[in-house]
């Protein structure tokens, strides 16, 4: 690992998500850097996007929830939302595009047929990753 990294953690709120929200933040407080909460949603009926302004409420949610975490864990954050219909592409997107060293992620678990039919976000973003990935269980 390297001082001043940049960790994007996708975040949406389920525990194996608070896991790699917590890896992220202890190997912040080892090397310092910064990290970017990602909260990837999507509503069809949203027809003007303004990717700076956008507040939707589940992400307002989701940030007061870890606040306070964040806060007391004295490391450098900011929190972003996105909306896009393609959760792993608005991942690998920013991760690329901004040259994030780390993404860090929670996996669901869901069953292998389930996995292997639809695939899912941990697995894409693993796969297609600029950078290194860290999946938590």
């Amino acid at each position: 690992m390297k001082k001043g990294m940049k960790i994007l953690v996708a975040y949406d709120g389920s525990p194996q998500s608070k896991d790699a929200l917590k890896e992220a933040t202890d190997l912040l407080r080892e090397f310092s850097g910064e990290m970017t909460v990602l909260h990837v949603y999507w509503d069809p009926e949203i027809r003007e996007y303004d990717g700076t302004e956008i507040r939707d409420r589940p992400s307002l949610r989701l940030l007061d929830d870890i606040k306070n975490t964040l806060d007391e864990s004295c490391v450098k954050y900011k929190f972003r939302s996105e909306h896009h219909p393609n959760t792993p592409r608005a991942i690998l997107n920013i991760a690329e595009n901004e040259k994030y060293d780390m993404i860090a992620l929670g996996s669901r678990g869901i069953g292998r047929a389930r996995a292997w039919l639809l695939g899912s976000v941990s697995n894409k973003v693993v796969s297609e990753a600029p950078c290194t990935v860290l999946v938590t269980k």
